[in-house]
């Protein structure tokens, strides 16, 4: 994910209702990236992001996790709302 993404509800309305930017991986909150590094066993080659969606923020935070790419989406607390996992590169 690199920059920054608005999602409209409609075509004719054109509110935003999801807007999603990279960000550093040592800006997130303390919380985040702790549960990020126990998850992924290391901060080495992750990427972040910060999403808010109905003036919420929520974390995607991917890498590597048995040799497959996998992103973890965690909020403010770090409670883990998915995790996806794909084909290893």
């Amino acid at each position: 994910m690199k920059g920054k993404h608005a999602k409209p509800t409609s075509p004719r309305s054109g509110t935003v209702l999801t807007t999603e930017v990279a960000v550093a991986f040592d800006s997130l909150p303390k919380t985040v990236s702790d549960a990020a590094e126990k998850y992924f066993g290391s901060t080495k080659s992750l990427n972040a992001s910060k999403e808010i969606e109905k003036g919420k923020a929520q974390y995607e935070v991917e890498g590597k996790k048995a040799d497959k790419k996998v992103t973890l989406k965690l909020d403010d607390a770090a409670r883990s709302s998915k995790k996806k996992r794909s084909s290893a590169d």
